[in-house]
């Protein structure tokens, strides 16, 4: 068509009832899969959508937030392309768990700007022992029968030493995606605490993490309401 220009100059807008696509300078098969996106059983499905995004978002946040799960997961992977691309070489377990620490960590560097103003950066601590037993939290000591206990003792103790309030809430750690402490059991997108514990001043706290998650949150959570991470001791 003579009012059609090169392809660097085209602009197509799509504008629906629901949502609308402004369109420039693109490939059709990138042009195709949007319009797919917007079909009328896409929207009508939209709520099924975003769930699925805020999911994956939300599981993606989980492996940032405890990359001990993401090393474990990817040594087996790199071990196997060791022993078949490179027979000849001999690497010890901690070599490689080493190199993934390093390039995780990488990774998953560079908070916000407004989270590392409000954020004190921490070091994950690996937790390599069975399970912990006691803990002490600046001379009173708590026997545990599960991890998550250090996790909730240390919220209750910030309660009775009159730290944490209801006016906290949402209590996010981390990079903003998930609460770990809140009035009620929700995440940031409503998404419910896989593993919610009511606290003594009726708040709720998110428990699903490993025993070395459980540790390096019960610190952060020391830390942000401004009390040492060094009172804590695990045994």
């Amino acid at each position: 068509m003579a009012d059609l220009q090169s392809k660097s100059d085209t602009c197509l807008n799509l504008k629906g009832s629901a949502t609308s696509l402004r369109v420039c300078n693109e490939e059709l098969p990138a042009v195709l899969r949007k319009i797919v996106a917007i079909s009328k059983t896409n929207i009508e499905h939209i709520e099924v959508l975003v769930k699925k995004v805020q999911i994956l978002d939300e599981i993606w946040q989980s492996l940032l937030d405890e990359p001990e799960e993401m090393i474990k997961g990817l040594m087996p992977v790199v071990k196997s392309i060791i022993s078949q691309g490179y027979p000849d070489y001999q690497f010890e377990d901690t070599e490689i768990e080493d190199l993934l620490k390093e390039r995780v960590k990488e990774i998953i560097s560079g908070p916000s700007e407004e989270e590392a103003q409000t954020e004190t950066p921490m070091e994950s601590i690996p937790w390599r022992g069975g399970s912990p037993r006691k803990m002490k939290l600046k001379g009173e000591v708590f026997e545990l029968r599960n991890s998550f206990e250090i996790l909730v003792n240390t919220a209750n103790w910030l309660i009775k030493n009159g730290k944490l309030k209801p006016s906290d809430c949402p209590v996010g750690i981390g990079r903003g995606k998930r609460n770990l402490i809140n009035k009620e059991p929700k995440h940031k997108y409503g998404d419910d605490f896989r593993a919610p514990k009511k606290l003594s001043n009726g708040l709720w706290i998110e428990t699903h993490y490993s025993t070395a998650g459980c540790i390096n949150y019960t610190k952060r959570l020391l830390e942000k309401f401004g009390v040492s991470s060094d009172i804590l001791t695990i045994e």
